[in-house]
C-alpha cells in the first residue's frame, strides 16, 4: 500500500498518534522505517511506538488540549 501524506510539502512532518493507534503499532513502525518521519505520541497513545527509537518524541500535550 503505497504512502501519501495530507502535507506533502511540509518542511518538519510529525506524526501525532494516540489510542486509536494501540491496535496499529506494527504498522505504525513500518510507515516510521519507511519515512523517517517522527512520532509524537499523546499519553493515551504511549506504547504505540517505541519510546526508545531516534524518532520517537515522548509524550505530548494532555487530553482535550492543543499542542
Amino acid at each position: 500500500m503505497p504512502t501519501r501524506f495530507a502535507a506533502p510539502q511540509a518542511e518538519r512532518p510529525v506524526l501525532y498518534v494516540g489510542g486509536g493507534c494501540l491496535d496499529a503499532s506494527a504498522e505504525l513502525r513500518a510507515l516510521v522505517a519507511r519515512t523517517r518521519v517522527p512520532v509524537a505520541q499523546t499519553l493515551m497513545g504511549l506504547g504505540t511506538y517505541p519510546a526508545s527509537d531516534p524518532l520517537a518524541l515522548q509524550a505530548r500535550g494532555a487530553a482535550r488540549s492543543w499542542v
